[in-house]
């Protein structure tokens, strides 16, 4: 993330808050947009009974108030001093709105909650009762007579209800930390609390903690293996992972943005594949890729919205409001429609750049407040930032980062400098995916670094489809075909 400044600190440039006065945050460019308002709300309310359609609807309607709403909100957050300068240009004196994705994640909160009632309209007027034997029955009321209904899904409507609880906490903690710079131990702390409501959520709907082991495997191992507590443990640290990952790979215009909208995109196609016409004949997935895809596509809509301000050069920046956002999103999905592996797969960039990290996260090596690259003004671009170390003979470095620095510089992910005389290290470039692509290809225009990592997302994405509906069928006994058309075309079945 960007520095940000605050009122307190005047040596870093920042203005005194102007007096505040009441913020007219209508849309000035409302009349332009208001006829492709009123489309999406005429097409959503004629489709009314078609739940997919509507989630497009507002998807689209979603884009269009983000990019509205940005640029109107921009001075609530100057007069509030809630703003960053940009340390990747030449002209650093502009300050610039630092959590604006509050504004995406609020457009997102409201469209979901109009969408609520829509996937449920077909059980309207069923009313459910409990005969003394323990029977349930539904009776239609419109006619006042028993009839062989479904049940409402209220599983379903937990599911909806609670993805909107772990998404509104997350929000919350975001805003939290942009205003507050929470330390990042809490921020774990809380981000495992926001799991909860996923994990019971998943407890009581569907409760299987077995998992298939590889064909490679069964000879030790058996087909399955009950994790028992331990899979929700675990399910737990990788809501944690998605929820922090993307706030890691942070640092210029538009990166954060650009790959969680790739992530979606991929998650919506990968939804796309259960529900197209003829796709698979397993109700339980078509059911569990439709909640997916009902929370995706608003998503997108958000992302997209607020890429257009975020993009190089940025206008506005995203803050940890929307990164948090992002990542519970997409836990959320993953969690509750049961494809975290798939998820897992789209995240192998953030996945990568998490296990970089990890030596400057557990202090092995030193890890300043903000490992953006360091912008060069005379070229006009980025190289990679350094951390620096301090030893002596009294203190020398240890045999672990020895080894860290020596296996990373091998591999050219880091580059490091050292001391002629005593041949101890005295720095290195930063654990990030960011500094490694500088490393290894030298300097970047911010643009060029962010079309980069964004192609990196492309390319993780295709892997991942491949390995998805091509490799899993080799490594478990289970009939990719009857997953998805599109599976068996990779097999060479179709």
């Amino acid at each position: 993330m960007k520095p940000r400044i605050k009122p307190p600190q005047p040596a870093n440039g920042s203005a005194t808050s102007s007096p505040r006065s009441p913020v007219d945050i209508t849309p000035s460019s409302s009349r332009s947009i208001s006829p492709a308002v009123f489309a999406c709300v005429a097409v959503a309310a004629y489709n009314i009974h078609r739940p997919y359609i509507v989630s497009l609807s507002l998807a689209v309607l979603a884009f269009l108030l983000v990019v509205d709403l940005i640029p109107r909100t921009r001075d609530m957050f100057v007069r509030a001093s809630m703003t960053g300068r940009d340390q990747s240009k030449k002209d650093k004196s502009t300050a610039i709105p630092e959590p604006a994705g509050v504004i995406a994640c609020l457009v997102f909160l409201i469209v979901l909650f109009c969408f609520i009632p829509v996937p449920f309209l077909p059980f309207a007027g069923h009313q459910r009762a409990y005969a003394a034997d323990g029977t349930i029955t539904e009776t239609n009321m419109a006619v006042n007579s028993p009839e062989a209904v479904p049940l409402f899904p209220h599983e379903k409507l937990v599911e909806l209800l609670c993805a909107l609880v772990s998404i509104s906490s997350m929000i919350l903690l975001g805003f939290a930390d942009d205003v507050f710079d929470i330390r990042w131990v809490t921020k774990i702390y809380l981000s495992l609390i926001s799991t909860l409501p996923l994990i019971l959520v998943y407890y009581a709907n569907f409760g299987v903690t077995a998992v298939m082991v590889p064909v490679q495997l069964r000879p030790w191992l058996g087909r399955v293996v009950d994790l028992g507590i331990f899979y929700y443990l675990l399910t737990s640290l990788f809501c944690v992972f998605f929820t922090n990952s993307i706030n890691l790979l942070a640092g210029i215009n538009g990166v954060e943005v650009s790959t969680s909208l790739v992530i979606a995109l991929s998650v919506v196609l990968n939804d796309a594949l259960y529900l197209l016409p003829g796709a698979t004949t397993d109700a339980r997935a078509v059911a569990s890729h439709a909640f997916s895809s009902y929370v995706m596509l608003p998503f997108v809509g958000v992302s997209a919205g607020l890429a257009v301000w975020n993009w190089y050069p940025a206008k506005v920046f995203v803050g940890d409001t929307y990164t948090y956002f992002a990542g519970i999103t997409f836990a959320s999905v993953a969690v509750l429609s049961h494809f975290t592996k798939t998820m897992m797969l789209f995240f192998l960039p953030q996945l990568f750049n998490f296990v970089l990290s990890l030596p400057q996260l557990f202090r092995i090596v030193p890890c300043p407040r903000h490992r953006l690259p360091q912008y060069v003004p005379a070229q006009d671009h980025l190289i990679p930032s350094r951390a620096q170390f301090s030893f002596s003979p009294s203190h020398p470095p240890s045999l672990l980062l020895r080894l860290i620095l020596a296996t990373a510089s091998n591999l050219r992910l880091v580059s490091v400098s050292y001391d002629p005389a005593s041949g101890y290290p005295t720095s290195c470039t930063n654990f990030t995916l960011l500094c490694v692509l500088l490393n290894i290809f030298g300097p970047m225009h911010e643009r060029t670094l962010c079309i980069a990592v964004v192609g990196i997302q492309v390319l993780a994405s295709a892997l991942a489809f491949a390995v998805r509906y091509g490799v899993a069928g080799w490594v478990y006994d289970v009939d990719v075909k009857g997953d998805s058309w599109v599976a068996g075309l990779l097999k060479g079945t179709v």
